[in-house]
């Protein structure tokens, strides 16, 4: 009977093992690792003038001003949306450090510093379980300590 027990408590520590590594190893990333990713990809398209990129990671009002704004400039071509890309042929990099990033609820702010360009706060909003650069999130982080 012991080595019953004793087979049996290694598999359940073995299944335990075998559990927690996967999840550590696939693990989703955190909503800072988000946002700084959103950061560094919006730094690069606004240094870029990569629009279509631009106004995908723009929370929904400010996406829709852009690509009003955009259409009427003739910058960006009709329909094109958060699916489209736009690539720089002068292959020009952005360093992009994001630091200091806090999340209150639905809304985050992330100090960014760009070399070349400078540095700034950039906020942000979730929408649809993604982080969107969102200017009027502000306010909104602001009231919320």
């Amino acid at each position: 009977m012991l080595p019953v027990v004793i087979l049996a408590a290694i598999a359940v520590i073995a299944a335990v093992a075998v559990t927690a590594t996967l999840l550590l190893w696939h693990r989703d990333p955190s909503d800072s690792d988000r946002i700084t990713a959103a950061a560094q990809k919006y730094v690069a398209a606004v240094g870029n003038g990569d629009n279509a990129t631009v106004v995908s990671l723009l929370c929904g009002p400010e996406a829709d001003a852009q690509r009003d704004d955009a259409l009427q400039e003739n910058l960006v071509p009709e329909g094109a949306g958060s699916d489209s890309e736009t690539g720089n042929d002068n292959g020009s990099r952005h360093r992009v450090t994001v630091q200091n990033v806090q999340i209150r609820g639905q809304v985050a702010s992330a100090r960014v510093v760009s070399t070349p360009g400078g540095e700034g706060t950039l906020f942000f909003r979730e929408e649809d379980k993604s982080w969107k650069v969102c200017d009027e999130a502000a306010e909104e982080f602001g009231q919320q300590r």
